[in-house]
C-alpha cells in the first residue's frame, strides 16, 4: 500500500498527499496500539518515523556522517520538482541545538528517489510521509519524547498490525529494536518499525510495510529496514512555509502544526485549534482536483462556497481553498465560512516567498 498514487500524467495528487493519512487514520489508529504498546519498554515509544544516523551512502556530500556528529547544515540540490522546502539558512541540526519541530523540518531523505513527500511539523514532533516508485511508501519521524512521537504517530497514523515480535539491532552502533507484525491478510503485508535514540535529546523511527513476496521474510524485512535507515539524515534544517494569510480567526486560536508539500505544485496544510474544534486549511492548485469539482451551496460576505459536514472549500483563481475537521467538535458553521472566506493565497508560487505564520 502506498501513501500517493501517481497519475497517467506524472503528476501527485497533492489533495491525497497532503489528506491520504487523515483518511486512513482511524483504521490505522485502531490496529496501531498493539504492536506500538509492545515494544515501548528500553526505547522510545516512536511514531510513524525515523532519523537516520548510520553512515550515508556515497554521493551525498562525499563521505559518511559520523553517529552523534552530524555535519553542518547543507542547502543540498533538490529532487527534480523541488521536494524539499525552503532552507532555513544558519539554523542549527540536531545535536548541535536544533531541535525536533517548532516551526522547522530537522529530517530528511536520501536514497531512492521519491515521487512525493509530505512534511509536517509540530510543536515538539516531526513527521515525513514518503512514497517511491521503487520502495512504495515509509513513514519517518523524530521527537523530543516518546509522547512527543506519539503525537507525531497520532497526527498521521500508521500501518500497525498485532501479533508484533522485537529484535533486538544497532544502528550506527546504538542499541535500537525492529518490531514486526504477523502478516495482515487486508493488505497482504507484515508491518514493522526500526526505533531508537540517534542523538541526546532526539528520538527517532522509521516505518514500513513489507509485500509477503516469495522469499521474503522477517530477515528480509529487518535487512530492508536497516538499509533505509541509510537514506534518512537530520544534518539540514528547512523551514515550514504556507501559502496563504487569513485576515481573521476565531478567539483563541492557535496553530499548532504545519504541513509541506513540493514538486510541479507545491502546496501547503496549516492545522488550528479553537476550543475543542481542531481543523485545517490547505491551499492547492484547482486543477489537481478537477475530478471532484466544489458544488457551492452557501455564500459568506459575496464568497460561494461549499459547506459539508464542517469542510468549507472555495475556489480563488487557479486555487483551491479548503478547511478540514479533525475533531468530532466542529468549528461553528458561520466561524468556519468567515474564516475561509478570508484566506489570501500568497501571489508567490515559490515557497522561498511564503510565510511561515499564516494567522494576523
Amino acid at each position: 500500500m502506498t501513501a500517493l498514487h501517481d497519475r497517467a500524467d506524472g503528476d501527485v495528487h497533492v489533495e491525497e498527499l497532503l489528506d491520504g493519512a487523515r483518511q486512513r487514520g482511524q483504521r490505522r489508529r485502531t490496529v496501531r496500539r498493539t504492536l506500538v504498546g509492545a515494544g515501548a519498554g528500553a526505547l522510545a515509544l516512536a511514531v510513524v518515523g525515523a532519523v537516520a544516523v548510520l553512515p550515508l551512502r556515497g554521493g551525498d556530500k562525499g563521505g559518511p556522517a559520523q553517529v552523534g556528529e552530524p555535519p553542518p547544515s547543507t542547502a543540498p540540490a533538490a529532487w527534480p520538482g523541488g521536494l524539499r522546502p525552503p532552507v532555513a539558512t544558519g539554523a542549527p541540526v540536531l545535536g548541535q541545538g536544533g531541535q525536533p519541530g517548532h516551526g522547522g523540518f530537522h529530517l530528511d531523505v536520501t536514497g531512492t528517489e521519491p515521487s512525493g513527500i509530505l512534511w509536517r511539523s509540530g510543536d515538539d514532533w516531526e513527521l515525513l510521509d514518503v512514497s517511491t516508485p521503487a520502495d512504495g511508501a515509509y513513514w519517518a519521524s523524530i521527537g523530543v519524547s516518546e509522547a512527543s512521537l506519539d503525537k507525531a504517530h497520532d497526527a498521521d497514523g500508521s500501518e500497525l498490525h498485532g501479533n508484533p515480535s522485537t529484535r533486538p539491532v544497532t544502528v550506527g552502533g546504538k542499541p535500537a529494536k525492529f518490531v514486526t507484525s504477523g502478516l495482515h491478510p487486508e493488505d497482504g503485508a507484515r508491518w514493522g518499525y526500526l526505533r531508537w535514540q540517534p542523538v541526546p535529546g532526539t528520538w527517532a523511527q522509521i516505518l514500513r510495510g513489507f509485500p509477503d513476496n516469495p522469499g521474503t521474510n522477517v530477515d528480509t524485512d529487518q535487512a530492508k529496514i536497516l538499509e533505509m535507515a541509510t537514506w534518512l539524515r537530520f544534518d539540514r534544517v528547512y523551514r515550514c512555509v504556507v501559502n496563504f494569510t487569513v485576515t481573521w480567526t476565531p478567539p483563541a486560536t492557535a496553530v499548532t502544526a504545519c504541513g509541506f508539500s513540493g514538486g510541479a505544485n507545491p502546496a501547503a496544510r496549516t492545522y488550528f485549534k479553537a476550543g475543542d474544534s481542531e481543523f485545517s486549511i490547505l491551499v492547492q492548485s484547482a486543477a489537481l482536483t478537477a475530478v471532484k469539482p466544489i458544488q457551492p451551496n452557501v455564500e459568506y460576505g459575496g464568497v460561494a462556497m461549499e459547506y459539508r459536514e464542517g469542510r468549507v472549500s472555495r475556489l480563488a483563481g487557479d486555487l483551491l481553498i479548503t478547511l478540514d475537521p479533525h475533531t468530532a467538535a466542529l468549528l461553528g458553521q458561520q466561524d468556519a465560512l468567515r474564516l475561509v472566506a478570508g484566506v489570501q493565497p500568497v501571489p508567490n508560487s515559490d515557497p522561498a516567498a511564503w510565510p511561515a505564520d499564516p494567522t494576523p
